[in-house]
């Protein structure tokens, strides 16, 4: 086969989630603030001039808000919705806006691991946010992490993505790279391919974040007709911390055979360690040597 492949397997940062995912990030947050107990927006501390005071009933809203909880409970509770996601995530976005934020981090037996994953960091954070007994930027730091780890857990439940795929002469770092004037290639000559990852999967192993991906090509006339593929190296890898930037670099040789005129070629790179797979494509010309700019 004329067309050959290599790789170049250049740094990269950032990345995702575990097989046990929120166990395996929670080693890496730092001990995050507690958050005090039950707190709702806008209340007061209790008037305590005098042991003869009555506590001040609730807001109209806050009444209604408590209202439309037990009731939420008691429809899960019937057994009729008990398998509600949908439902069960609506309470506990209410229970948050009624300062119960234990309730609202209670597990949903329902919702697979990177759901679950998500859900947690992201009413952490949530709660976090609207703690009215800390400043705004002590509030952000606490939520920072687990909006990000919700992101990476979001990611896993996305599909896998190929993007950004380039012909390029160098390659320094993630999105870093020097492309081709033109995608005016000589038959024969090897050439540099870019790609970036997104909602891959990363397992945390004792010898650090895991990834690996397969990945293929195949070239395609103006018609659509294959005329060249073949197998691209594997690309594994371990990092001292889950990857949010990613990308990988392949060598591939334009075929000898190929006459001059415009051809597509397309990866296809596979996760496998979410045994996923997606593809992208990208448009080239071949032209003798003398066409060439």
């Amino acid at each position: 086969m004329d067309a050959s492949a290599g790789t170049n397997r250049p740094p990269t940062a950032g990345g995702t989630t575990a097989s046990s995912p929120l166990a395996a990030r929670a080693v890496e947050l730092q001990t995050p603030h507690v958050v005090s107990a039950a707190f709702v927006a806008g209340d007061e501390p209790a008037n305590d001039g005098s042991a003869g005071t009555s506590s001040r009933e609730k807001p109209d809203w806050q009444q209604a808000l408590s209202g439309t909880l037990t009731q939420l409970e008691q429809v899960l509770g019937s057994g009729k919705a008990s398998s509600d996601t949908s439902l069960a995530l609506r309470l506990r976005l209410l229970y948050l806006a009624a300062g119960r934020r234990e309730d609202a981090l209670r597990p949903i037996a329902s919702l697979a691991p990177a759901e679950q994953d998500f859900w947690n960091n992201e009413f952490y954070a949530l709660a976090e946010l609207i703690n009215p007994r800390t400043d705004a930027a002590q509030r952000a730091a606490v939520a920072l992490p687990h909006h990000r780890y919700a992101a990476l857990a979001l990611a896993e439940m996305a599909p896998l993505r190929v993007q950004n795929l380039a012909f390029c002469r160098e390659v320094a770092s993630y999105g870093m790279y020097t492309r081709y004037p033109q995608d005016r290639f000589q038959p024969g000559e090897e050439v540099l391919l870019y790609a970036e990852l997104e909602n891959f999967q990363s397992r945390s192993t004792p010898r650090g974040w895991h990834t690996s991906f397969r990945a293929r090509y195949q070239i395609l006339d103006a018609s659509g007709k294959r005329v060249a593929h073949g197998d691209l190296p594997r690309t594994e890898e371990y990092c001292a911390h889950p990857r949010r930037d990613y990308f990988v670099c392949y060598f591939v040789t334009i075929p000898s055979r190929l006459y001059d005129g415009r051809y597509t070629l397309e990866l296809a790179v596979e996760d496998a360690l979410g045994n996923e797979l997606a593809t992208a494509t990208i448009d080239f010309a071949v032209v003798d040597k003398a066409d060439r700019p």
